[in-house]
């Protein structure tokens, strides 16, 4: 298993936790870095990216991290289905600035 699936588990079950103490804007956190992981994960171990690939991509595309690896995981949903593609692109930000 990788390490950033293993790191996605993991924020979920510490989002849960929180959420069943009545804790919910930390959930929150967990929820959104749980997200940033997994694609993480999509990343590197489906697409195939190496660390040094992606974050080159971000540098030269002036994005940061978390933002870059949206626009990667959204442009591979995007071949697969455009319905998939869509309620990413509104979910993903929804979460980012519910994070905030």
């Amino acid at each position: 298993m990788s390490v950033f699936l293993e790191k996605s588990k993991q924020n979920l079950n510490a989002g849960d936790l929180l959420l069943k103490n009545s804790l919910p804007n930390s959930s929150v956190h967990c929820s959104y870095y749980a997200t940033v992981q997994y694609m993480l994960h999509i990343i590197y171990k489906i697409l195939g990216n190496s660390k040094t690939e992606f974050d080159s991509g971000a540098r030269n595309n002036n994005e940061g991290t978390h933002d870059w690896a949206g626009k990667l995981v959204g442009i591979a949903l995007a071949k697969k289905s455009q319905e998939d593609f869509k309620w990413f692109q509104r979910k993903f930000p929804e979460l980012k600035s519910i994070r905030k």
